[in-house]
């Protein structure tokens, strides 16, 4: 399968199939209404892990409460949760994993993004999300990485062995928006609240 390259492939996972990224009602609250202010997510990670079928994925094979980030990510770090997702058959198998950590504050949050994953490029996103991405091959295993932070809340998604670009591009967006549609849910008002 031939790669777009990497910016390519993240602004259209940004994008995601068929509709705006976080383009759900109230996906990011008062975000686009360049509120300086708002409330922060106040819960753990664990309420933000999207079930399989938000997600497009048959499975749920792993869930499990994050180990505390390395040490260039720890600062704010106040919970974080893993989830593997897997669809597909044994002939044509996708994963994606899934980390997401809640900080203290946006300031750390989006500390935390910019010192990770430093070979991803910067991406355009809307209602002020952060977010980077790469796409590449690994042991001849395509990947989507993509980093993203929005509030207090941040988020690594990195997808396996998709069956197309377009496959990836989907699964990553509809993993993003649905981790922030539920911290918007549950109390995030804006990428910009403090």
């Amino acid at each position: 399968m031939a790669l777009r390259p990497a910016r390519a492939l993240a602004a259209a996972a940004l994008a995601g199939a068929g509709g705006a990224l976080l383009a759900a009602p109230g996906a990011l609250g008062a975000a686009g209404t360049g509120a300086a202010a708002g409330k922060l997510y106040p819960g753990g990670a664990q309420a933000l892990a999207p079930t399989p079928s938000e997600v497009g994925f048959a499975k749920l094979v792993g869930f499990e409460r994050a180990k505390e980030p390395v040490a260039i990510l720890r600062r704010g770090y106040r919970s974080g949760v893993v989830a593997w997702y897997q669809k597909g058959s044994a002939k044509v198998l996708t994963q994606a994993v899934a980390t997401i950590y809640v900080y203290t504050t946006t300031a750390t949050a989006t500390r935390a993004w910019s010192r990770a994953c430093s070979t991803c490029t910067r991406e355009p996103a809307p209602g002020g999300l952060h977010a980077k991405a790469e796409a590449g091959t690994t042991g001849g295993v395509t990947t989507l990485h993509l980093v993203a932070a929005c509030g207090n809340v941040y988020l690594d998604v990195v997808e396996l062995d998709p069956p197309s670009p377009a496959a990836a591009d989907t699964d990553v967006a509809r993993i993003t928006n649905a981790v922030y549609a539920r911290a918007t849910h549950f109390g995030l008002s804006s990428c910009a609240a403090k």
